[in-house]
């Protein structure tokens, strides 16, 4: 679970890398959501709520993207999970057809964080 917690933190990033929310990603933080066990739809709101808090001030600094991805990385125990979580992020930005340079770059950071 604290995998999937983490997962969400990252995925939710990767969301505001490019300034650009696509349905697409919202749909697939969705699919995610959708895997996690929420008591009600409240406690589930308040959850991409919390991530979303997390995240939003850290999308503009490779800095402070790099430490928040090395502290949500130590979630994920192994290189395979590690590898799985990075490409789900890969998935989320190239979902909707237009990887912009920013977005190329945060990757690049996360997988060298996550030592993906």
């Amino acid at each position: 679970v604290e995998q999937k917690y983490a997962l969400l933190d990252l995925l939710v990033l990767g969301m505001y890398a490019d300034h650009h929310l696509a349905l697409n990603e919202e749909v697939r933080i969705q699919r995610l959501l959708d895997t996690m066990p929420f008591t009600s739809d409240h406690a589930r709101q308040e959850c991409l709520d919390a991530a979303v808090q997390r995240v939003r001030s850290l999308a503009d600094s490779a800095g402070a993207v790099a430490t928040f991805v090395r502290n949500v990385g130590q979630a994920f125990l192994t290189s395979e999970m590690r590898r799985c979580a990075g490409d789900a992020l890969h998935d989320l930005l190239v979902g909707d057809g237009e990887v912009t340079e920013h977005e190329r770059e945060f990757l690049a950071v996360v997988r060298r964080g996550m030592q993906c």
